[in-house]
């Protein structure tokens, strides 16, 4: 408009390599929707925040909100298309076949390659996938680097895998990012200024159940109970160079459920003199 000082947006970097030339990426690959049919026209995000007061208190605020679209059509511009068609296309190209087989729960016999392009991919999802929704991302920029100069997870990762065979997590995700810090950073802190180092993730889809965490902080791992340790397979840090899947014991709705909030729900017991809930909204 004339006469009116314009204030043009900035242009956007690569959260990758810092580029130029941004373009849109799916947050879940095309090739997908050959494998696992797109049978709704909308999808729920659900977040959960959690604010550490004070060692006595958590706030606890959930959210519903419901989008147009299949969850699998989900965009977002924050790559460029150096990168989208460069690494992280051949990425995706060498996990295709390795994950269609455990998509589709076929048999197949992971080698340490396979876990090594399986894992490789999984952090490059969940980092796509947090950008969803920034305030939860947790995952640093030099994490994202790492992957991209070394196709590889960065020290403080942990993926595991799981044979689900359920009804409700066919294509899903549930994703929780939070700061960590040892008590005595606290003390002379706003603890909500702290930026997040910590995520926990679980993806879903089709057969195969895909968990994951990563920490800046050092030896920062879960340990799940007894049947459900039995039931999982971590693919990295790589601790067998072959894993026969599917595995033995498959997972229900209700084992998922657990693993996705398990970490949380530990976190508040902990502290679980007092947590206070919001009413969850919901958004149409």
């Amino acid at each position: 408009m004339k006469g009116k000082n314009m204030t043009k947006k900035p242009q956007g970097k690569c959260i990758f390599c810092g580029g130029d030339g941004l373009s849109k990426q799916h947050v879940w690959p095309e090739w997908l929707k050959n494998v696992i049919p797109r049978e709704t026209s909308t999808h729920i995000q659900h977040r959960m925040k959690i604010n550490y007061l004070s060692p006595e208190c958590i706030l606890v605020h959930p959210s519903f909100e419901l989008h147009q679209g299949h969850g699998g059509v989900k965009k977002i511009r924050n790559v460029c298309r150096k990168c989208n068609s460069g690494w992280m296309s051949s990425l995706e190209t060498k996990a295709k076949p390795i994950l269609t087989s455990l998509i589709l729960g076929e048999p197949i016999t992971l080698d340490a390659h396979s876990q090594l392009v399986i894992s490789a991919w999984s952090v490059m999802s969940n980092i796509m996938n947090e950008f969803t929704d920034q305030p939860t991302a947790a995952i640093p920029s030099f994490h994202r680097q790492i992957l991209m100069e070394s196709k590889r997870p960065a020290e403080g990762w942990n993926i595991w895998l799981g044979w689900y065979k359920g009804v409700n997590w066919k294509l899903r995700c549930r994703h929780h990012g939070f700061a960590a810090v040892p008590a005595s950073q606290l003390i002379n802190n706003n603890v909500n200024k702290i930026k997040g180092n910590t995520h926990v993730s679980t993806f879903v889809l089709g057969e195969l159940m895909i968990y994951s965490m990563s920490s800046t902080l050092p030896n920062f791992n879960i340990e799940f109970p007894g049947p459900l340790s039995q039931s999982l397979r971590r693919i990295w840090p790589i601790n067998q160079e072959s894993i026969v899947w599917p595995p033995c014991q498959l997972l229900t709705d209700l084992d998922v459920n657990f693993i996705a909030d398990a970490f949380c729900l530990d976190l508040m017991k902990n502290h679980s003199n007092r947590v206070v809930p919001f009413t969850p909204s919901f958004h149409p």
